[in-house]
Parts: C-alpha cells; structure tokens; sequence
C-alpha cells in the first residue's frame, strides 16, 4: 500500500464497487464546505490499482465532493489488486466511520457480495459484509427464491457444503 495524490480523472467510480444504496446529497455537500478549509485533513480514498486502473474502493462522498469543488487530485491509499479486490474492500467500509449504513446500504452489500461470491456461505458473506448471518442469510433466501436455484456454498475454511 502506498499513499499517493491521484488525478481524479485516473480513478475509475463506476466499476461497480459503490456499496451504498445512494450518495448522501447533504453529506457531499457537509464533505465539499470542509474540504475548502485546509484545516480539515479527510482521510485518503482507497483504490485497487489492477495495472491499468485506479479501482475506488471507498471515498465515493470525498469524491463527489473533491470534484463539485473543482479540484483536480485527491490523496488515495493504493492498493494492488483486481476489482473483486476493491469490492471486498467496500463492502466493509463505513463500518467504523463516515455516514453511518442504512438498512438498505447492508441490503446491497450482501447483494453484490452473493452476485460476486455465490458459492460463499452465509456466514462468510455476513464477515465481508460486517452484517449477521442471519440477515445474509434472509437476503439469499430471497434471492435464491427469485431464482430458484440453490448453489454448494463455500465457508471461510474453504469446505464445500
């Protein structure tokens, strides 16, 4: 991991790793007044570098925010590592800081999470997610009624079940 000012423009945003529900108007709006205060220090967004792409992870609000500001670089902590990288990255941010998660934030962050691992178990997906397994669970159940196909699924210990 390194720490780097990054072009705005160099990081990809729309690689489907954006775990929220929806960006938060007020909350790039708070974000966008303080950032013009050069007292106020916000902590680097995360990016999973794939050799090509800059990957957001986490920072969507600090980006909105950089950019309705005009500014043209960000600070990023850069990370190697794929899209599914990033994605499991976000899916644990904001657990700790930032706008506090809707019930719809953790609703979506399970979807992506069963879209993008479906073979995971429900208590693995509930440990990327920062969720409880049960809720994984109801949220698998009703997306696998919606598809009707249940699938082997894998636990943390990589056993099959």
């Amino acid at each position: 991991m390194s720490c780097d000012k990054l072009k705005l423009s160099a990081i990809t945003f729309n690689a489907g790793t954006q775990v929220r529900a929806k960006i938060d108007d007020g909350t790039v709006a708070e974000y966008s007044d303080a950032m013009l205060d050069a007292a106020n220090n916000f902590p680097p967004v995360v990016v999973f570098h794939n050799g090509s792409q800059y990957i957001l992870a986490d920072g969507f609000h600090r980006i909105m925010a950089a950019t309705h500001n005009g500014f043209l670089d960000i600070e990023a902590d850069v990370h190697k590592g794929t899209r599914s990288d990033a994605l499991r990255w976000a899916l644990g941010a904001n657990v700790a800081h930032g706008l506090r998660r809707s019930n719809s934030d953790k609703r979506r962050s399970v979807e992506l999470a069963l879209a993008e691992w479906p073979k995971l178990s429900d208590r693995e997906i509930a440990r990327v997610c920062a969720v409880s397994d049960h809720f994984a669970g109801d949220i698998r159940k009703a997306n696998c009624e919606l598809n009707a196909v249940e699938q082997p699924r894998i636990g943390a210990d990589g056993k099959t079940r």
